[in-house]
């Protein structure tokens, strides 16, 4: 990190430096630190910050501040600056508000670009600006373009090591004047006029052309002092060539040589120059993003240009490109401008930039692509629980009390197993009272038949039956009393602590005993996905109790009325069989997760189609 702090200089001092910088000798390192203090000196700025980006990098290159800027808001400045690189791309300049500076209520961030064509990086520079005074802030963001061009001219001279930049105050100013006047210009054939009228009445040349690029081609858009031309003359199509060649070529060029230019094709320039016999002629190409985006011709009959009024040509040039570029975007048809945008996104697709993002784009729309062809198992998810419909309730026979529980709930049990007794001790001493009555209506009877009374004979006979009959249901008591199991199974339901001793009626509930051997499922599945299940249907049953398995399940019974469950809404239950024998361990009311395969499906189809059935009915599609 490079940082330097001093006190604020005045512009007149601030374009002195312009120029030293312009032909500084010195470390790169050095030059940035001027650099930052002429940033802050032109544009009234209390800091400049000068960020080097370079392949998704940032180094702090140098810093300048005449304010006592803690470190923590400097580092906050930062940030916003590298937010700022995604908005900036091919913009010339970018801004938005800042509340870290506290004592400039309207506070504007400017951020523009310094291009580095040695090392194909570049440099973000960030100054502060009073967004209050609009005339100013204007008038700083014209001096950022001036700015701009610093360090190429810096590189040219550390390059050619004998360039001598002797430009003067007075055509620094004159720089700022034309490129104010280029950007006050809103249409591009205007700003165009502008420009080569400028440079012929400065400069005094006989002629000045400019060409842009359209279609491919540099085409000639403007002549100085000539509203109106033939795009189709002689005239004009040998200045095209000169655009041409010199875009081509990406170099200026100077007829006669005074740049030491015998590596470069000069033959039109040659031509031209002997057929009007001109004294100099001069092509500047005119780069945006290190690209050619139109030339500028110069033509002198009488005087000659000086090589420092050839620089500061250019670096007026390159000063109003991006301007020019941006009006003549905006002076295109709609259906143009939709057609550059669409070959600038070819170009950059199939370029060497960024391959990895690239890579990734091309993949994610190869997988959208195949995700409409590919199918794969659509499953439907639900809860489901292991019943079974063999279950066995077990009641109290008869009035009476528990005397004695010999099983528990959760036991395992044999079919006959006795599992309660009851007691019987009141039904013995009925029996006996039936059988002494049993006796005593049988003598009643003889006695009665003896004396030949036959109605009193068929009185004790009635009730010799009456006392059979009861004797009997007794008997059946007694023999009920011992309750067995009438199936093998488990005991689930009935409480052994509760149960004994207690007084019990007939018909009571004792015992549940369920056979585990023959378990079923019983699914419910949403409303919504009804429609993807049939009858036979295969699926997968995962138990909470034992996730790491898995158990095949076949779907056998759907009850056709939708039930209303509170968490789930409307449901439907299924019932569903198990393909393999159940486990020992397992028991009636054990949940867990079943999938239920509903055949192959699109991929995208299934991860959308729930959110699409939601938009139809939300939106009555």
């Amino acid at each position: 990190m490079i940082e330097s702090k001093g006190q604020n200089e005045n512009a007149l001092d601030a374009f002195g430096k312009i120029k030293q910088l312009a032909s500084f000798s010195g470390e790169e390192n050095d030059f940035w630190i001027k650099y930052a203090q002429c940033c802050s000196a032109i544009c009234r700025s209390p800091l400049a910050l000068v960020l080097k980006i370079s392949d998704d990098q940032w180094l702090e290159q140098s810093f300048f501040s005449n304010l006592d800027i803690s470190e923590t808001i400097k580092d906050n400045l930062i940030k916003q600056s590298l937010s700022l690189l995604h908005k900036i791309k091919d913009k010339p300049f970018i801004f938005e508000p800042t509340s870290h500076i506290w004592d400039m209520p309207s506070a504007f961030i400017i951020s523009f670009k310094v291009y580095d064509y040695k090392q194909e990086s570049f440099f973000l520079v960030t100054i502060v600006c009073n967004h209050s005074n609009l005339d100013r802030f204007n008038d700083v963001v014209v001096r950022t373009q001036l700015l701009s061009t610093i360090y190429n001219s810096y590189l040219n001279y550390q390059k050619s090591h004998n360039l001598s930049m002797t430009i003067g105050e007075g055509n620094l100013v004159y720089a700022l004047e034309l490129l104010d006047d280029v950007i006050n210009k809103k249409d591009f054939l205007l700003a165009c006029m502008t420009l080569v009228n400028d440079l012929v009445n400065k400069f005094e040349c006989s002629k000045v052309s400019i060409g842009f690029l359209k279609k491919s081609y540099i085409k000639t858009v403007a002549i100085s002092h000539t509203e109106t031309f033939d795009k189709s003359s002689d005239s004009v199509l040998e200045l095209e060539t000169l655009f041409e060649e010199s875009a081509d070529q990406e170099q200026r060029i100077i007829i006669p040589d005074i740049e030491n230019q015998e590596n470069l094709i000069c033959h039109s320039h040659k031509t031209f120059h002997r057929s009007k016999g001109l004294t100099q002629l001069i092509s500047i190409p005119m780069y945006l993003n290190q690209i050619a985006v139109g030339v500028v011709t110069i033509e002198c009959l009488e005087d000659s240009l000086e090589k420092k009024d050839i620089e500061l040509i250019s670096i007026a040039i390159n000063q109003v490109t991006p301007w020019l570029e941006h009006l003549y975007q905006n002076s295109l048809w709609f259906g143009t401008k939709l057609f550059n945008k669409f070959k600038d996104f070819i170009a950059w697709w199939f370029g060497p930039n960024k391959s990895l993002l690239k890579l990734s784009i091309i993949t994610f729309i190869i997988c959208i692509i195949l995700s409409f062809f590919i199918k794969i198992d659509y499953k439907l998810e639900a809860s489901a629980t292991l019943e079974t419909d063999n279950v066995a309730y077990l009641s109290s026979p008869f009035h009476g009390f528990i005397k004695e529980v010999l099983a528990h709930s959760g036991d395992i049990v044999k079919k006959g197993e006795i599992l309660i007794s009851l007691d019987t001790e009141e039904l013995e001493l009925k029996e006996l009272e039936e059988n002494a009555n049993i006796i005593r209506y049988t003598r009643e009877m003889e006695k009665a038949r003896s004396n030949r009374k036959l109605v009193d004979m068929k009185v004790a006979l009635a009730r010799v039956k009456q006392s059979q009959a009861e004797l009997t249901r007794i008997k059946y008591y007694v023999n009920q009393s011992k309750v067995k199991s009438p199936l093998d199974g488990v005991i689930v339901d009935g409480d052994k602590v509760e149960l004994l001793g207690s007084p019990v009626s007939k018909g009571d509930l004792l015992l549940k005993v369920a056979n585990s051997s023959s378990l079923h499922l019983k699914i419910k599945l949403n409303e919504q996905d009804i429609d993807f299940v049939d009858i036979d249907a295969l699926g997968e049953l995962k138990l909470i109790s034992q996730p790491d398995q898995v158990h095949p399940i076949i779907i056998k019974k759907i009850i056709p009325i939708a039930q209303l469950d509170i968490r789930e809404g409307n449901i439907f239950y299924l019932k569903a069989s198990l393909l393999k024998k159940p486990q020992k361990w397992w028991r009636p009311g054990m949940s867990g997760v079943v999938y239920i395969n509903a055949g192959k499906r699109p991929i995208i189809w299934i991860f959308l189609h729930k959110t699409i059935d939601a938009l139809r009915m939300k939106l009555w599609l």
